[in-house]
């Protein structure tokens, strides 16, 4: 695959625990294809903890979104393929938007 996504659903604290050891098993992957897009979306990732915690532990993670930003997924694909950083797009808490390339 030349992208990874993972959807998910912040209902309890186990499913985050299991999309983080997910997110560590795929670094693996990282390391041996620099080309691969490796992408959070749903739910979890529009929470700002969330958020926080993978853009600072899971450097290779390189496209984050939430719910709100689905129908943008192939222009933010894009900003992450053809510029090889990191792309983070999503509606906190507060409603208010986030964007921003690392």
């Amino acid at each position: 695959a030349d992208v990874i996504l993972i959807n998910t659903c912040a209902v309890r604290r186990n499913a985050e625990d299991k999309v983080l050891g997910e997110l560590g098993s795929l670094k693996r992957l990282s390391v041996q294809r620099d080309d691969l897009v490796i992408g959070l979306c749903g739910c979890m990732a529009q929470e700002e903890e969330m958020v926080s915690t993978v853009l600072e532990k899971y450097r290779h993670v390189n496209l984050i979104f939430g719910t709100h930003n689905l129908h943008r997924l192939p222009q933010l694909l894009y900003a992450v393929i053809s510029g090889q950083e990191r792309c983070v797009e999503g509606v906190s808490i507060t409603r208010s938007k986030v964007s921003s390339s690392k």
